[in-house]
Order: C-alpha cells, then sequence, then structure tokens
C-alpha cells in the first residue's frame, strides 16, 4: 500500500451535557437559575433560598459544589425558627409551659398551681396559633384569696394580706379582754 499524500485524520468528541434542577421545596423560594445544562465535569450555578417567614434554609439534599458528571435533582431543606416565651407575674410559681414555640406549633397553656394569697385564673394571651412568629410575652392573671371573717355575728371579706380594723359589740370586748388577761 502507497501513500501518494499525507492525510490527516480527524476525530470528534462530544462533550455531554446534564441537566441540574434545583427545587425550594415546601418552605421557600429560590432566586436564579433553576434548570440549568451543565457540561460533564462542570459547576452549576447554585440559586438563593429565600426562606418564608418562620424558617431558615439550613441546606441542600445533596452537594450542589461537586463536579457534574449525570442529571441531578437538588431540593432546598428547611428548618423551623424557635421563638421564646417570656412568662411574667409567675408570683414564684413552678411553670410547666413551654420557653419556646415554631410557627407550626399550637401552645395552650397549662395553668399554674396557686400561691400563698392568689389564686390563679388564666393567662393572657390564653394561646400561641399555629403560624405565629416572633418572641411572645405571656401574662399570669391572679385574683388574691379572699375570706370571709365573721365577728360578732357580722361578716366581712378580707383580702389576703390586707388589715382589717373593725369594732366588736361590747360583751365580745369584754370577753376577749377576759381571755387576753
Amino acid at each position: 500500500v502507497t501513500m501518494e499524500q499525507a492525510r490527516s485524520i480527524g476525530v470528534e468528541f462530544a462533550i455531554d451535557t446534564f441537566t441540574v434542577l434545583f427545587k425550594a421545596g415546601a418552605h421557600g423560594k429560590l432566586s436564579g437559575k433553576t434548570s440549568q445544562s451543565v457540561p460533564y465535569g462542570g459547576k452549576a450555578e447554585v440559586p438563593t433560598v429565600n426562606p418564608y417567614v418562620g424558617y431558615n434554609f439550613v441546606g441542600w439534599n445533596g452537594d450542589v459544589t461537586v463536579p457534574v458528571t449525570r442529571n441531578l435533582t437538588f431540593e432546598a431543606r428547611y428548618a423551623t425558627i424557635p421563638y421564646s416565651i417570656n412568662y411574667t407575674e409567675l408570683k414564684g410559681a413552678a411553670n410547666p409551659n413551654p420557653e419556646t414555640y415554631t410557627i407550626v406549633d399550637e401552645v395552650v397553656f397549662a395553668p399554674l398551681p396557686d400561691v400563698e394569697g392568689w389564686n390563679f385564673f388564666g393567662w393572657s394571651p390564653a394561646s400561641i396559633g399555629k403560624g405565629s412568629t416572633g418572641a411572645k410575652t405571656v401574662t399570669a392573671q391572679w385574683d388574691r384569696v379572699v375570706h370571709s371573717v365573721n365577728v360578732g355575728g357580722v361578716s366581712t371579706n378580707v383580702i389576703y394580706g390586707s388589715q382589717m380594723t373593725f369594732r366588736a359589740p361590747e360583751p365580745l370586748v369584754d370577753e376577749l379582754c377576759k381571755t387576753q388577761l
């Protein structure tokens, strides 16, 4: 076989491209390209995640920084934000209620035990509804204990901790004085 002239042989190679999809998930939205064609070994442009109120973006369901060698789909993951609950006017009562809540929680506050001189009658507000966000202050509501005092056949209500002056009928005063001697 003789070659009459030099020949060049060329080979063309096609670079594969792959589709990379980014999904926002249920608790946010994306800004940027969510569907991309990426050449073999290239990297996708990761869109910005904008979480909805009450949620933090915590990452993707896979490593978005690796070189692309196949079709990929990534979905954003989120966590609920814990918000603090500040309780006021506890009067020393042990509080069984939670210290935090999230946007998906519904908190109905448990009652407090009565404390000396006070009867617990509720919270203001009485609950935190689903969908609420932000730190909350909840105030315990109390009534003073009232005692009924009967002196000489006369009943009087006395609020716990207050002082009361009354005048007893003369025969009762005489009896009281005799017992004090």
